[in-house]
């Protein structure tokens, strides 16, 4: 008898000494809404939902969401795979050109290393395509390293060194549960390689209905910079240029009204002015001289945006 109770008292305290492992990471329900800057502001959506079996492990699927709601919906682009794994978050590439492949899978996040730790991580590439973002594939490895760990109110984050590239910073914030402040894929070098100058931040992370990040430079979790088409980008439907001595913008377009917005390369809007005659001057004798973004809409429709050196 004094056995079997002290046999049922062991598999008592050792069933009560395994926990399961804490996860690091969502497995469904969760969206990322990511806002990235180049030649104009665009939004990107991204969401966890449903998972699938793939040599034997179990992944979440991820995909570029159409709207902000899941689960996905038929055209909603499947983008690969996330599982976790001893605390590091790996993703599979699926395989865009082939609806029933998948390219390779990397670690997009190690949540296991420690202040002053350094290991290897691969570049990602990622390009434009058919007016969303894609991964491309894998490039080559690059070592780095984690500069601070800390604890905030939004749990374990982990200063994580990056290479300076333009607007970037030369270091990215990880948190756990919610992956890179930078945006869930957006990492190192991934980056659309078609524009050179790139800036991309997380607006907000909801899981459920419950909203756990909101980047406060943005009023709310899915704030007004909508991913709009641009009508032929590589043919200008609108004339913009410069007339230095007048210190104005000429604006010739056969299609009006337009509204032009002239933004600075911080992200603010510093002038907004309605485009209502043929041809129209814009003065920008009280802005400062530098590069600025243009942005020219119609009704609810980017038709076209570019950069302007004002001098």
């Amino acid at each position: 008898m004094k056995k079997i109770l002290l046999l049922t008292v062991f598999l008592t305290l050792l069933s009560g000494s395994i926990k399961p492992e804490d996860k690091v990471f969502p497995e469904s329900d969760a969206i990322w809404n990511v806002h990235v800057r180049d030649y104009a502001f665009h939004q990107y959506v991204y969401g966890l939902s449903g998972d699938t079996i793939i040599n034997n492990k179990k992944y979440s699927k991820l995909y570029l969401l159409n709207d902000t709601i899941l689960p996905a919906a038929p055209d909603d682009y499947y983008l690969g795979g996330l599982r976790e794994e001893n605390k590091q978050v790996w993703f599979l590439i699926h395989n865009h050109k082939s609806p029933h492949s998948e390219i390779s899978e990397y670690i997009l996040y190690d949540f296991s290393k420690e202040e002053g730790d350094t290991f290897i991580r691969n570049n990602v590439l990622y390009l434009y395509g058919n007016s969303f973002l894609y991964v491309a594939g894998i490039m080559d490895e690059m070592s780095t390293t984690v500069n601070k760990v800390e604890y905030t109110s939004l749990g374990r984050q982990m200063h994580v060194d990056h290479p300076t590239w333009f607007f970037q910073p030369n270091e990215i914030i990880w948190v756990e549960g919610i992956g890179s402040l930078n945006g869930i894929l957006w990492d190192y070098w991934s980056f659309p390689m078609s524009v050179s100058d790139v800036e991309t931040k997380l607006a907000c992370f909801k899981q459920g209905d419950e909203v756990i990040y909101n980047n406060n430079e943005y009023g709310s979790c899915f704030c007004d910079t909508p991913d709009v088409s641009i009508d032929s980008p590589s043919a200008p439907s609108v004339l913009v240029y410069t007339d230095a001595p007048s210190q104005s913008l000429v604006v010739i377009s056969g299609k009006l009204p337009l509204r032009m917005e002239i933004i600075g390369l911080d992200g603010k809007c510093v002038r907004e002015e309605t485009i209502s005659r043929h041809p129209h001057i814009v003065s920008y004798r009280d802005l400062n001289y530098g590069l600025y973004l243009y942005r020219l809409w119609d009704d609810n429709r980017i038709v076209q945006t570019g950069k302007v050196m004002l001098r």
